[in-house]
């Protein structure tokens, strides 16, 4: 079995050239159940607590016109990894922004199985997420 990958999480402004206030986060790592909750797992992965959502809960309080979620150095996605993402979603969309999200084929095909392209607007680059704006 492959060794996890710890989750880490970045943010910071687009670059230079980008239309308008942007935010771009990047996370890395494994958005599994031991990454997000912790290895015992007591959490179900359902709430507002997991790590993603505590990395993020300062950036998103007022986020920009646009965020766009790097998604591109993700090693291993799971379920709450997915839910996780959603709640990402929804906090910067009820804020009144857009959130766009950048993948890997691999990782946007499992989104697209799952049919979470539907909610979710995905981009294979940075700079189409940028551009499609």
């Amino acid at each position: 079995m492959p060794k996890q990958q710890p989750m880490t999480v970045t943010t910071g402004p687009a670059p230079a050239g980008a239309k308008g206030e942007t935010l771009i986060v990047t996370i890395a790592g494994d958005l599994g159940i031991n990454a997000l909750v912790g290895p015992a797992g007591q959490h179900s992965g359902i709430g507002e607590d997991t790590a993603l959502d505590k990395a993020l809960a300062d950036r998103l309080s007022n986020p920009p016109a646009l965020v766009v979620v790097d998604l591109t150095e993700v090693a291993y996605l799971a379920s709450v990894g997915m839910g996780a993402l959603l709640r990402l979603k929804k906090k910067v969309e009820d804020a009144g922004s857009r959130v766009h999200f950048v993948g890997t084929e691999g990782l946007t095909k499992l989104l697209k199985y799952s049919h979470l392209d539907k909610v979710m607007k995905l981009h294979p680059t940075l700079e189409s997420a940028l551009a499609g704006a």
